[in-house]
């Protein structure tokens, strides 16, 4: 079901922002089992936001900059795969 009111783009940016931050955190914390699932999850929330983002800038009828498009096809990707 979708939001029927969606949240501000500069808010999904920053969302976009810090999950990437929080990836790149568990990124260099790997220990163990824990921190690999704590990685799992921040890619998975990470490709939330982006996923987000993008729906917002296309509701907008904004472009989607081809980094961000080629992420997000990147985490979609991953996430087909588990």
């Amino acid at each position: 079901m979708s939001d029927p009111h969606p949240a501000p783009l500069g808010t999904l940016g920053r969302r976009v922002r810090d999950a990437r931050t929080h990836v790149s955190e568990r990124r260099h914390g790997l220990t163990g089992h824990a921190g690999h699932i704590e990685f799992a999850h921040a890619q998975r929330d990470l490709w939330q936001a982006l996923e987000a983002y993008v729906t917002k800038l296309e509701l907008e009828g904004l472009p989607v900059p081809r980094t961000i498009r080629s992420e997000l096809q990147l985490h979609r990707e991953l996430f087909s795969r588990r």
